[in-house]
């Protein structure tokens, strides 16, 4: 999967970088991680262009389905700017890159965030 691609699509419903390259950490290994707004023509367009279903983790109240494609993986969310939101509270309060913070850890500060 070439990452320009994802970055200089124009996207109608905004593209979201998180994961450890948005919060600091990711090594030359990191895979990336993106939100979007979820639309049924998105989905479609997506699976049509060969994104995978991927059973995971990502899926909570907010997130209707995550897709995957080589080494980026999709998040498709009910509301991407409450999802950017609390992204952005949780990067306000921590950076990976100067703490280290388990998958675990992350999950639960999303929660807290969520809730």
């Amino acid at each position: 999967m070439n990452i320009d691609y994802m970055i200089n699509t124009d996207w109608e419903t905004g593209l979201y970088l998180t994961g450890s390259r948005f919060f600091g950490g990711a090594n030359v290994y990191s895979d990336w991680d993106f939100f979007m707004q979820y639309t049924p023509e998105l989905y479609q367009r997506l699976i049509a262009e060969g994104w995978e279903p991927r059973a995971g983790d990502y899926v909570d109240g907010g997130c209707v389905n995550v897709l995957q494609k080589s080494n980026v993986h999709l998040q498709l969310v009910k509301d991407a700017s409450v999802r950017a939101k609390q992204r952005d509270m949780i990067a306000a309060y921590i950076n990976i890159s100067e703490v280290e913070v388990s998958k675990r850890q992350m999950q639960l500060l999303w929660g807290l965030v969520r809730s």
